[in-house]
């Protein structure tokens, strides 16, 4: 289980992707979240439980400008080190594990090594 403090106007990488070994459940502590499930849209605000079972194809993202937090949970435990790694990886990168444009193929190795899939 992770708490996330969600950025302003944070987005998931662009492309929608899906993990293969995990589900994993998002309960929206403050804020409001969206998440595209496959070709659904679901907006979660606080109180809201989200979730996304292995080899559902989603996208998430705050549209708003004030952080948002959630608790995370995977199942199988493990999966959380996928944002240490991140985060360790895109550190000395200007703008952050977030510009997508410089960080996006770091971050597309990581996500491979955990055994998650892109939509073609």
């Amino acid at each position: 289980m992770l708490e996330r403090v969600v950025p302003p106007h944070f987005q998931s990488p662009p492309q929608p992707h899906t993990n293969t070994r995990e589900d994993w459940a998002a309960y929206v502590l403050d804020g409001t979240l969206v998440f595209q499930l496959e070709d659904r849209e679901v907006v979660a605000p606080a109180g809201s439980l989200v979730f996304v079972p292995r080899s559902v194809f989603f996208r998430w993202w705050n549209p708003h400008p004030e952080p948002a937090k959630c608790l995370v949970i995977y199942a199988p435990a493990g999966f959380g080190e996928l944002f240490s790694e991140i985060t360790e990886a895109t550190k000395n990168t200007s703008g952050g594990p977030l510009d997508y444009e410089r960080t996006l193929p770091t971050i597309l190795r990581i996500q491979d090594k955990y055994g998650m899939r892109r939509r073609d």
